[in-house]
């Protein structure tokens, strides 16, 4: 039992843990990761069925994605569509922080695999959840957009049209780009 109630506190870091990429770029009240995590797993719950897919495991991909941020913080590795840090780097220090975050757990090897197919996508389901990930950052973009400098927060909006492989969320993303003004 203790283990559990480690775990759920280590995981409540998340609502401490502010975004890196709106920290660099000089936002105040900077969202947290535990706020990016919730509109995502809302997103990918509103639209996993929608497209086909086994919407409960598009559910847990998404709630798993960051949590390995509560151990070893939010790092980045893109700016727009450009490669700035080792993603297999990245995915390592947040694989071994998932091992340990998620041993405690009966269904641990579950968990993990799952995370995986979100970090590493090559399944309908998980490039999609990776896709909603980035899809959330662009409605948080264009939440903190600022009317006297648009385009600050362009490397945001470029790095989401990276993963936006369904026409449906090419849209939805095309949306909010003409709201900022990119298209």
């Amino acid at each position: 039992m203790d283990e559990l109630i480690d775990f759920f506190h280590t995981i409540g870091k998340l609502k401490q843990t502010k975004r890196e990429g709106w920290v660099k770029m000089g936002i105040s009240d900077v969202e947290s990761v535990a706020d990016h995590s919730f509109r995502t797993a809302v997103m990918t719950m509103i639209l996993a069925k929608k497209y086909g897919l086994d919407e409960l495991k598009c559910i847990k991909m998404a709630l798993l994605s960051d949590l390995a941020e509560s151990v070893i913080g939010d790092l980045i590795t893109e700016r727009g569509k450009e490669e700035i840090a080792s993603v297999d780097e990245k995915f390592e220090k947040e694989r071994n922080a998932m091992k340990e975050l998620l041993a405690p757990l009966d269904d641990s090897d579950e968990l993990i695999a799952l995370w995986e197919e979100s970090e590493r996508p090559t399944t309908p389901e998980g490039r999609f959840v990776k896709a909603m990930d980035k899809l959330e950052m662009a409605f948080q973009a264009d939440e903190y957009k600022d009317p006297n400098n648009p385009d600050k927060l362009n490397e945001f909006f470029e790095n989401a049209d990276k993963y936006m492989e369904n026409e449906e969320l090419k849209k939805i993303k095309e949306i909010l780009d003409s709201l900022k003004g990119l298209s």
